[in-house]
């Protein structure tokens, strides 16, 4: 038997910036036996055309346009238009290390449709990799698990970063694909769904995922949507069904209430309407559950002093003031 081929599937919308070192980032695996469907959302940059270059340079990657459907459709049509035994979703201003694809494969294969494989992720901040030693990084489980125990370790569902993980494709028969309802937070609801069918992770030693946080993009809450807003709720109220049927415990239910004051955090004071259904929901957890999970740095101190909501403001007005030439 040869090389099984993986396929990557990245979803492409005005990513011009950092999409030729993504792409870099997986032809230059170790692992070379894949297939690289980009699928271009409407973008509106020049990022399709560095793209279609590397295409043209590479018979590996080939790139689809569409019109603006958001990530979810990108992701499930990209999906439709894959061959691979396996199947990794990746964000197109991520990086990921040289070995990830070789070690995953081969911890799942001879493995069943149910097994998955995953990777450590280091978080870095705007454009230099230099930044990751520069913040305390976050503690991450690192050997074999089961899903739940997953979930539990690392006590919120929301770091899912799609390029941490490698599935076999029939398992998405069962899981069924990404919710194009949602947008923001929806690997929230994606991948504690596909978790559901799981049996057993794979940990792949030595393997990094560096996840670009933009601190200059302002893209904080006065920047967010109403229909972003509804995403993230709905898709914390979903997730909330899918962990709850795998395990009932305390630690569920922080989880749960942890992830629901995430949403409070981006919806106030933007959106009263969803901090109110927000709120609703949160009095069914005590408050010692959620109330110190919002956002860490100077803001959690003046929190502490005079309370989260007018944190969030001076937070809110803060980047308002400092981002307002840039929406």
């Amino acid at each position: 038997m040869g090389s099984p081929l993986v396929s990557i599937v990245i979803p492409l919308y005005n990513s011009e910036k950092y999409i030729q070192s993504s792409l870099e980032s997986i032809l230059n695996q170790t692992y070379q036996v894949l297939e690289v469907i980009v699928v271009n959302d409407g973008s509106t940059d020049t990022g399709p055309e560095i793209v279609a270059a590397i295409a043209k340079k590479d018979g590996r990657v080939q790139l689809y346009h569409q019109e603006n459907r958001g990530q979810c459709a990108a992701s499930n049509s990209g999906f439709e238009k894959t061959t691979g035994t396996y199947v990794k979703f990746f964000d197109a201003d991520d990086l990921l290390s040289a070995e990830t694809v070789a070690t995953q494969v081969a911890l799942l294969q001879g493995k069943g449709v149910f097994e998955a494989s995953y990777i450590d992720y280091i978080r870095f901040y705007d454009d230099d990799l230099s930044t990751v030693d520069r913040y305390k990084l976050p503690a991450l489980i690192d050997y074999d698990c089961s899903p739940i125990e997953y979930i539990t370790f690392h006590g919120s569902p929301q770091m899912y970063q799609c390029g941490l993980w490698l599935f076999h494709r029939d398992l998405f028969k069962y899981s069924g694909l990404w919710d194009e309802r949602l947008s923001l937070i929806n690997d929230t609801e994606f991948f504690s769904r596909i978790l559901l069918h799981v049996k057993k992770l794979y940990y792949a030693t030595n393997c990094k995922l560096y996840y670009r946080t933009n601190f200059k993009s302002g893209s904080l809450s006065q920047q967010t949507t109403l229909k972003a807003i509804e995403s993230a709720l709905l898709s914390v109220d979903l997730m909330a069904g899918y962990v709850r049927s795998m395990q009932q415990s305390d630690t569920i239910e922080k989880i749960i209430a942890m992830s629901y004051a995430d949403v409070l955090w981006l919806s106030y004071p933007a959106h009263p309407h969803m901090t109110k259904l927000v709120e609703q929901r949160l009095k069914d957890f005590p408050v010692d559950y959620y109330m110190d999970n919002s956002t860490g740095g100077y803001f959690y101190f003046i929190k502490k002093v005079i309370g989260w909501k007018w944190a969030k403001r001076l937070q809110h007005f803060y980047h308002k003031a400092r981002y307002s030439d840039k929406s």
